[in-house]
C-alpha cells in the first residue's frame, strides 16, 4: 500500500507543480524517482495518467 500512496502523492505534485524537477524537490526526491513512480503508477492503473505536456 505504502508504495501506492507515494505513487499517488507523486503524481499530485507533478500535476501541482506543473514539472518533474519542482515535484521531486517539493517532496524531496530525485528528478529519477518521481519517473519511476510514474511509470509504476501506469502500470499499476493499466493506463495513461500523465499529460506529455506536463511530462
Amino acid at each position: 500500500m505504502g508504495m501506492v500512496m507515494d505513487d499517488l502523492i507523486s503524481f499530485v505534485a507533478v500535476i501541482e507543480e506543473a514539472s518533474l524537477t519542482r515535484a521531486a524537490t517539493t517532496l524531496c526526491v530525485t528528478q529519477s524517482a518521481i519517473s519511476k513512480r510514474i511509470r509504476r503508477l501506469k502500470g499499476t492503473l493499466g493506463a495513461a495518467v500523465t499529460s506529455s505536456a506536463i511530462l
